[in-house]
């Protein structure tokens, strides 16, 4: 048996984070499988599912660990009818993290 669901969530920008625990395990609990996996994903090329203790000080602690790790660069020179540069080094800079 096979269960799907959406999740929308609003994001702010750069290293915005939001607990999802409540809402995938609603989405569990209504499914009425009883045992299985929940496979969590997200569809954009700028963003990321990432899986931690979700506890205080984390929403501080955790974007100043990442910046002081991989700083965030200035905008890049636009290339010839490509526009910015900037969401090929933000996808790469969260590729790389996974990969530290």
């Amino acid at each position: 048996m096979v269960q799907q669901d959406t999740i929308h969530i609003k994001t702010s920008g750069h290293r915005d984070m939001h607990d999802i625990t409540e809402q995938v395990a609603k989405i569990v609990a209504g499914s009425g499988i009883r045992t299985g996996t929940a496979h969590v994903f997200n569809v954009g090329s700028t963003a990321c599912v990432g899986m931690i203790e979700y506890e205080a000080g984390l929403e501080a602690d955790l974007p100043a660990i990442l910046e002081q790790a991989d700083p965030a660069q200035p905008a890049l020179r636009p290339r010839a009818g490509r526009g910015t540069t900037a969401t090929g080094t933000r996808t790469f800079r969260r590729r790389s993290w996974g990969r530290r």
